[in-house]
């Protein structure tokens, strides 16, 4: 046969088994019951497909079974890179399984919120992902009223949610102010984006109250100040909390984004990181990084909760597979150039 009379042969299950090194049984367990098969093996297998351009006939059986293999997410912003990249992941997990996804935004608005689970259902989303931090009573309702298999991702599960991908919030952030606190901080700021946003905020807060407290430390000491979550706000309320306090030694962010812009200000103000000031952030992002010296911080597995998220509703609309309980996956302290022990202050 030619090369050129290859060209429209349509790939096959086994050839992507074939090309994966693995068996054809392995290839249909990624396609319809991808929480069973190993992550690594998932993306090694997904990648052949890609790469074959095949693609697994979800439509006969749509017709046979009258199913829309469509899923609904309801995110609260799109301007938050948290957000955008769980979405990123849970789009790009499904592409290739021939998924249909419909987005929708609250804007941090439980009447919307409520209103987006009605549409994304009438448009005939089967299941529906949401993110805790922005669920509210009301629209928990909705969704059980309608028995549609929600899933939420975040660190608390919504009453009715079939099943939670996500991570221990508070404990992580106990975790980074734990360390950053042993090493002798006692004159602490905390800079957090606007607490009346979503609860994830809120855990963190309590997460470093934890701490203060675990550490002999009154968590009434701590000096907060809330922001928008953006450099400029990082570095208005730090110019603001150095103000308030000069002898403040470590700044606790609530995200990356709030902590490189307290960085940036500080080394404009001609402060030395870490040797006067200690920073930290959350999250990990890129930035934390690139940034000189590179940023302490907390890694959270945004883009594997949102492929966790993605592969068990699959589950459930190919397989009627139902998921239940919660996933917490795990954190990791990023100890880097930006923390360090708090500065002696000789007597005089």
């Amino acid at each position: 046969m030619s090369k050129d009379s290859t060209k429209n042969v349509v790939p096959t299950l086994a050839d992507v088994a074939r090309a994966a090194g693995v068996s054809s049984a392995t290839v249909s367990r990624v396609l319809n019951q991808p929480s069973l098969v190993h992550e690594n093996t998932f993306q090694v297998v997904m990648q052949k497909v890609r790469e074959l351009g095949y693609h697994p006939n979800f439509g006969a059986r749509a017709l046979a079974s009258k199913r829309t293999h469509t899923i609904g997410i309801i995110i609260p912003s799109l301007d938050n890179y948290y957000y955008v990249k769980c979405l990123s992941a849970i789009e790009e997990s499904l592409k290739d399984l021939r998924i249909s996804v419909l987005v929708a935004t609250s804007n941090y608005n439980s009447v919307i919120e409520r209103n987006q689970v009605d549409r994304l259902i009438s448009r005939g989303a089967e299941g529906i992902l949401c993110f805790r931090d922005t669920i509210h009573a009301d629209t928990d309702d909705t969704v059980i009223s309608k028995t549609t298999p929600l899933i939420t991702i975040g660190s608390r599960a919504c009453r009715g949610a079939m099943s939670m991908i996500g991570f221990n919030n508070r404990q992580a952030m106990a975790e980074l102010a734990l360390y950053a606190v042993a090493m002798g901080h006692k004159n602490i700021a905390y800079i957090t984006a606007h607490l009346n946003k979503n609860t994830f905020l809120f855990e963190r807060l309590e997460g470093v109250q934890d701490a203060l407290g675990h550490s002999g430390i009154s968590p009434s000491e701590l000096r907060l100040y809330e922001t928008h979550s953006t450099f400029d706000g990082g570095s208005d309320s730090f110019e603001k909390l150095m103000a308030d306090d000069p002898t403040t030694t470590l700044v606790i962010c609530s995200n990356d984004i709030l902590a490189v812009g307290v960085a940036t200000k500080a080394l404009s103000m001609k402060y030395s990181i870490p040797a006067d000031l200690s920073i930290t952030g959350f999250y990990d992002l890129d930035i934390a990084r690139v940034i000189e010296p590179k940023l302490t911080t907390v890694m959270v597995p945004i883009a594997q909760m949102g492929r966790r998220a993605a592969m068990a509703m699959v589950d459930f609309i190919v397989n009627n597979t139902m998921p239940t309980g919660s996933v917490l996956l795990e954190t990791r302290l990023c100890i880097r150039g930006t923390l360090a022990p708090p500065k002696q202050v000789e007597c005089v």
